[in-house]
């Protein structure tokens, strides 16, 4: 059909289309609103709140000075390192998935927030094959696999001989802290990041004494092997974010790669109305956890990739996307 061919819409079409349009305009801000105001109160210890006794299954840097409540992954990794049961880290996690699942991804986690930031910048779009994307979100699993490895070895290895715990753990540095959390790029961008400039004017010499054998041999001072393995990961971090919504989530925490285990059987699901739902596919090409929404159950959904974001009951002008509880 021509641009000439196509009739205006009638009147109370173009008002309820303005509607629809206001309606999903309205959700996406509550979101966003939700997600800065939780970034501001979790880095709140920069204005000397906090820190509080919370703890949440988001992504928040262990070793942030300026930090409000913990992050249940870098306190499980931290526990597990001082051969500790994480309890409380495991409890949130649970609690939070059964009834909730990952909603705290989609409106609470720090990380999440600057993916979703980084995502508006439209530089260009990465779309992935459905195989490679289901070959890449199993990614997630296998860095949960490595670094609970990691950190239980280290337990274990602490409950049979503290020395020998102790020493393992020293030998991995950074890491035998938290092998996730010293490469998470969250810390690398707010902590590590800012610090460089006055670590790096401590190393080095004063202009005039700058040959090229003196800067051959501090550049290992000045960039050790995991500070350009952070670097290398936040460069992904941001430029994956950028090509493709939400690409951390779906590829590589293993926080989310935990909740998603757990997220099929969550208590708060979404359900689509059979009768309003015309399979337009508005939801599934707006969702940014790629969901295949009208291949599940429309009785109640829960993806183990589902957010609870709700951009998918943005898209549909049909209002046939609802929330479900049992």
């Amino acid at each position: 059909m021509s641009k000439r061919d196509k009739k205006p819409l009638p009147k109370v079409a173009q008002k309820a289309q303005k509607v629809e349009v206001h309606k999903r305009v309205k959700i996406w801000w509550i979101r966003r609103l939700v997600q800065l105001t939780s970034f501001t109160l979790f880095n709140a210890g920069i204005w000397g709140l906090g820190p509080w006794p919370i703890v949440l299954p988001i992504l928040v840097y262990f070793d942030s000075s300026t930090k409000t409540v913990a992050g249940s992954y870098e306190l499980l990794e931290y526990m597990l390192s001082e051969a500790v049961m994480p309890w409380i880290a495991l409890a949130s996690i649970l609690l939070f998935s059964v009834l909730i699942g990952r909603a705290t991804c989609g409106w609470l986690c720090p990380l999440g927030f600057i993916q979703d930031m980084l995502t508006h910048l439209k530089i260009g779009r990465w779309q992935p094959s459905l195989r490679t994307h289901n070959s890449l979100k199993n990614m997630k699993y296998g860095v949960l696999l490595v670094v609970l490895l990691i950190s239980g070895s280290i337990a274990a290895a602490t409950v049979s001989n503290p020395a020998s715990g102790q020493h393992l753990k020293d030998s991995l540095g950074k890491a035998g802290q938290g092998p996730y959390s010293a490469v998470c790029p969250l810390g690398t961008l707010f902590v590590v990041i800012p610090k460089l400039p006055l670590a790096w004017a401590r190393i080095l010499p004063s202009a005039s004494d700058i040959t090229w054998d003196s800067f051959t041999q501090t550049l290992p001072v000045l960039l050790p092997s995991l500070l350009v393995v952070r670097l290398i990961l936040l460069l992904v971090f941001l430029i994956g974010s950028i090509y493709l919504p939400r690409f951390w989530c779906l590829y590589v925490c293993p926080l989310g790669a935990f909740m998603a285990l757990i997220n099929r059987f969550r208590f708060l699901g979404l359900r689509r109305d059979p009768v309003r739902c015309t399979k337009c596919r508005d939801c599934v090409e707006l969702c940014p956890m790629r969901v295949r929404i009208l291949d599940l159950p429309f009785e109640k959904f829960n993806d183990a990739e589902c957010t609870l974001c709700l951009d998918c009951q943005d898209a549909c002008t049909q209002d046939a996307i609802k929330f479900k509880a049992p």
